[in-house]
């Protein structure tokens, strides 16, 4: 529900933006965008289509985990025994990581194995040690150096040196001081809508997000939206300007042909992997994943094959006012994507869970079934190829690794009604 707040709160801002250029431009499909869910249109379509989804093909790889035909990953997992844990603690009830395995947005790792820990809705980065002590904070609610208005995610720099963090408008660019902390530098105005996530590579800072631009003469399009498009979702800045250098990345396009629709449909989540040379993205709503060169150029294309859709529906496509409906579904549960992570030796990991409907939820949490339906299925992406891997006893929530230590959250097995708080257990890698 946040996520489609931010989304909803982004779209406002793009239209007002236009707006004031334009004062007849669009002012409907805020509307619609922001009442969608009660739409009761007929004019009705569903995403994803197969026609749609086309465009990606041909594939390099896809990995169907219901045939006993994938790849196995054991060999990748093989780390992750007791005899390789360099620690392992329980948050308490009075810690700040006293959360959730499902609702911890983003841990990562140092090369010294201090943990840093995103909390979304506080606008901050807790700082752990290895051991789990709480060492300081980075980032506030606010509007002055070093604060946030909507805090979306962070990655280092190659030698962890550096820490660039996404907010809603910017990226706060922090470096670290001779007390080893990380302190504010510098700002960076981005200028994307929906931006969620950054990487890095090549010590170059890449992006992702859109932007609405007027509509060029070989993609114009007829109807209420013939004048503007969405850009590609990601994008190379320059760091000393703070312009885009190149825009690159796959669009699933609207029915409507609304650019803040195909923006949405488009979201995409990535990671850079330094080994491998490549930007691994995947697009959230449909389970593709692809790979690009540092200057762009698509490498592969791969995908899940088998992945639940939640189902999203678009209403009232022929006219200004179009919008869609997420968790358009008949089935009990769906696949939900957890953001893109690198590992070691050019591989890339996505890990994918059960969403469950509020009706199936509640009968699940009467029949005192175990959360082992809600534990994560984890894919290794060679990020080289696009090939994929698949472990079926990798149950816990990879977060990160650095070049020889990694970070997993786990829960204990218990049923619905007795939630216990996660563990976190950093790992010893070759």
């Amino acid at each position: 529900m946040m996520e489609e707040l931010i989304v909803i709160m982004d779209v406002i801002q793009v239209h007002v933006e236009y707006l004031i250029k334009n004062r007849s431009c669009y002012i409907y499909v805020v509307v619609s965008l922001i009442f969608f869910s009660c739409s009761n249109s007929s004019s009705k379509n569903r995403h994803p289509s197969s026609e749609k989804l086309a465009q990606f093909e041909p594939l390099d790889y896809a990995l169907d985990i219901q045939s006993d035909a994938y790849l196995s990953a054991e060999e990748l997992v093989k780390d992750f025994n007791q005899e390789n844990i360099l620690h392992s603690f329980k948050s308490k009830q009075t810690d700040s990581l006293s959360i959730q395995i499902y609702d911890v947005q983003e841990i990562r790792i140092d090369n010294a194995g201090n943990l840093y820990v995103l909390k979304q809705q506080a606008n901050t980065i807790l700082v752990y040690s290895p051991v789990g002590e709480f060492e300081y904070s980075i980032g506030r609610g606010g509007n002055g150096p070093g604060e946030f208005s909507s805090m979306r995610t962070f990655e280092f720099n190659s030698d962890f040196s550096e820490l660039y963090v996404l907010d809603r408008h910017e990226i706060d660019v922090f470096k670290i001081n001779d007390g080893n902390r990380f302190e504010p530098s510098n700002t960076i105005i981005h200028r994307l809508n929906m931006s969620y996530d950054l990487c890095m590579l090549e010590n170059k800072l890449f992006i992702q997000g859109f932007q609405y631009v007027k509509a060029d003469s070989t993609s114009r399009k007829e109807g209420a939206f013939a004048n503007i498009q969405t850009t590609k979702p990601v994008h190379e800045f320059d760091m000393n300007t703070g312009e885009i250098v190149n825009s690159f990345g796959q669009l699933y396009t609207s029915y409507s042909g609304s650019p803040v629709l195909d923006a949405m449909l488009s979201n995409t989540m990535m990671s850079c992997d330094e080994q491998a040379g490549t930007i691994v993205t995947v697009l959230k709503h449909f389970a593709y994943l692809f790979g690009y060169s540092v200057d762009g150029k698509l490498k592969w294309t791969s995908r899940i094959a088998k992945f639940k859709y939640s189902g999203i529906e678009e209403v009232n496509i022929n006219s200004p006012n179009a919008g869609i409906r997420f968790g358009a579904t008949n089935n009990q549960s769906y696949n939900h994507l957890f953001p893109l992570q690198n590992y070691k030796g050019g591989f890339s990991v996505i890990q994918f869970g059960n969403q469950f409907t509020s009706q199936s939820l509640e009968k699940l949490i009467n029949s005192k079934n175990t959360v082992s339906d809600m534990k994560p299925h984890t894919v290794f992406i060679n990020s080289s190829n696009g090939e994929l891997f698949y472990s079926d006893s990798f149950k816990s929530r990879y977060m990160d690794a650095n070049q020889n230590k990694a970070v997993l959250l786990t829960e204990e097995e218990t049923n619905f009604n007795s939630f216990t708080l996660p563990k976190v257990i950093i790992y010893e890698i070759d």
